[in-house]
């Protein structure tokens, strides 16, 4: 890990941070599928998905006279020995690197805040193990894990926070008092934090998660889409079409790897603001009364819940019904059930209390 700050002070209680913070980590673990055998030489032929020539029979018997056949135990690196295994293995590496700024201001006045922007990037093989939103758990091709180094799942490119808390001037003890009335305009306060982002990456594939492949494993599913052009230009971006899904196919998936990247696409950005509102009532010098309303998901939008449209090519058959109540999943940030735009909004959360403290 390694950083280069700088901090200036505009004043006694405000103050600016800007600094570069770089990482980089290797032996990172993973569930490696090492008995997983290479592609075939040839793709497209059906024979190539069985173990050894013993299955060439029945009505796969002229898998022997075919030459593109190469059985799947012909082409693992460890002959003999089971196509399905995998272990835990330290064999990935990840890098951070962003620039960080800060605004500070501690309590004067009544008010205080800090406000955090970072501009980053991070890059790895694989985020985590059976816990990867958007993307594959696994590798994608064992034999070549640098081909899976792209954006991590956690990315987020820009990241701004704020959190605040100010106490209104008004009130017994504070700028502005007004005996008479302080019991209902005085001592109130009030505090939050807001949050806007980048979305998080996410890669797309051809069929489903354990979908078999050519080479032995169990744990198919593992090979992304095929990609030509741009997949976030040439459409217009709707909530049932999240980004171009006519650049994405599943054609030639047997017995190859698709060529798109990982993490390629990003989510909707991310938008929450949570706030409170509170007052002191203070009834003896030893005996409070605090009323406390705290909003979450104060600016309601369908931004504030990390939202994954439909990554799956083959949910979208050919001649599909597109709409809200139609079967072109693929895409869609919704589930295709006449809801539409409804299965987005996340409700406001409004939570009161009462404590007495002595």
């Amino acid at each position: 890990q390694w950083s280069l700050d700088t901090q200036y002070s505009i004043s006694p209680t405000l103050l600016v941070d800007v600094g570069y913070v770089g990482s980089h980590a290797i032996h990172e673990p993973t569930q490696l599928l090492f008995g997983v055998a290479n592609q075939p030489p040839v793709a497209g032929d059906p024979c190539n998905s069985l173990l050894d020539v013993s299955q060439a029979t029945g009505g796969d018997a002229s898998c022997l006279s075919d030459p593109n056949f190469v059985p799947v135990d012909r082409r693992q690196p460890y002959p003999g020995m089971s196509p399905g295994l995998y272990g835990n293995a330290n064999v990935l590496s990840s890098t951070y690197n962003a620039l960080q700024a800060q605004l500070i201001k501690r309590l004067a006045s009544g008010l205080q805040f800090h406000l955090n922007y970072t501009w980053s990037q991070a890059l790895d093989e694989s985020s985590a193990i059976n816990d990867v939103g958007g993307q594959n758990d696994f590798i994608m091709d064992p034999h070549n894990i640098k081909q899976d180094y792209g954006r991590a799942a956690y990315d987020q490119s820009q990241r701004f926070v704020a959190s605040y808390s100010y106490e209104f001037p008004i009130g017994r003890g504070r700028h502005w008092s007004f005996p008479k009335f302080n019991w209902l305009i005085g001592g109130w306060n009030t505090s939050g934090i807001y949050t806007v982002a980048s979305g998080f990456p996410f890669s797309v594939y051809p069929y489903g998660y354990f979908t078999s492949d050519q080479t032995g494993s169990v744990f198919g599913g593992r090979s992304r889409a095929n990609v030509t052009g741009n997949p976030t230009t040439g459409f217009t971006q709707t909530y049932l079409e999240w980004f171009n899904t006519a650049d994405f196919s599943s054609a030639t998936s047997e017995g190859t790897y698709g060529n798109s990247g990982r993490g390629i696409l990003r989510t909707p950005y991310f938008m929450d603001w949570d706030t409170s509102v509170s007052r002191n009532f203070l009834i003896t010098e030893r005996q409070r009364l605090q009323f406390r309303l705290e909003i979450f998901n104060t600016g309601s939008n369908w931004h504030s819940t990390p939202r994954f449209p439909d990554q799956t090519v083959a949910d979208s058959s050919a001649n599909c019904t597109p709409g809200a109540s139609g079967n072109c999943s693929f895409g869609s940030l919704v589930p295709l059930n006449g809801a539409g735009t409804l299965n987005l909004w996340t409700p406001r959360t409004l939570q009161f209390s009462l404590t007495y403290s002595f």
